[in-house]
């Protein structure tokens, strides 16, 4: 059974983040690249980030991912958005050592990846890639403070068995906690801010007509996955006050000098 990345990549969903394209426009801005910076993007999905990096800053982007469908679907995306020559891709696991030599990125971000690795090593391999300055920002759905170890692993258990994936950290890390992890790591200037305080609370998000059209031919293609989907959606409401017990933060960071 298809779990809710597959089903993302088999309907080529954009935004599967907090705060969807309205964040990724924040991203974008709070990296402030200039043309021909070199930045890495960890768990880059179907490509949509991606590819608004590339066009709006003209960076040069690599992006990775460990789904071959999530890859065959950004490779199509920037066929057709004409940005093929200044994004790479390639298959990489975020848990896993970057495929990278040392200090060699102006940038790293990533959209809801980390929140689902074990984030001390993956810190590191960041400053190690990264060069002395540079900067870190991810947008992550993580536990709220007062959330137990015990409530953390049955959140997880719940996620894990209807949408195959964990809600978040198999430790009930907070906003205070993930700064702590990354000032160990070496990250200096750090700020936590709430994605609710960037996107309206009665934000929805809503496709553009191309896109709509783009899941709605998917799902003529793949009724399983229109059914899944459907599953997913009610499944969210349902758990909704579950689902609660975490919170969206957007972390902005850089490499210390030296």
């Amino acid at each position: 059974m298809l779990n809710i990345l597959e089903t993302a990549a088999h309907t080529h969903s954009p935004y599967l983040h907090p705060g969807g394209e309205t964040m990724t426009r924040v991203l974008i801005e709070k990296l402030a690249l200039k043309p021909g910076k070199l930045v890495l993007e960890m768990g880059c999905g179907t490509g949509a980030t991606a590819m608004q990096v590339a066009a709006i800053t003209r960076a040069r982007v690599v992006a990775f991912d460990q789904l071959a469908s999530m890859l065959a679907v950004a490779e199509s995306r920037f066929r057709r958005g004409g940005t093929p020559h200044t994004v790479s891709l390639l298959a990489a696991n975020a848990d896993a050592p970057f495929p990278f030599q040392d200090a060699v990125f102006d940038a790293v971000y990533a959209e809801s990846v980390l929140a689902l690795t074990r984030v001390p090593p993956v810190f590191r391999e960041i400053v190690r890639i990264l060069h002395p300055g540079g900067k870190l920002i991810l947008n992550e759905r993580i536990w709220k403070p007062d959330v137990t170890a015990e409530e953390a692993a049955h959140i997880n258990h719940l996620s894990q068995k209807y949408f195959g994936i964990p809600a978040a950290t198999a430790h009930p890390w907070n906003r205070k906690d993930w700064l702590a992890l990354l000032r160990e790591a070496g990250f200096v200037d750090l700020n936590a801010a709430l994605v609710e305080n960037f996107v309206p609370a009665n934000h929805q998000r809503h496709l553009r007509l191309p896109q709509r059209l783009t899941h709605f031919r998917q799902h003529l293609t793949h009724p399983a996955t229109y059914i899944r989907n459907l599953q997913f959606r009610f499944l969210g409401k349902r758990y909704k006050k579950i689902w609660g017990r975490m919170e969206a933060v957007l972390f902005i960071g850089r490499k210390a000098d030296g």
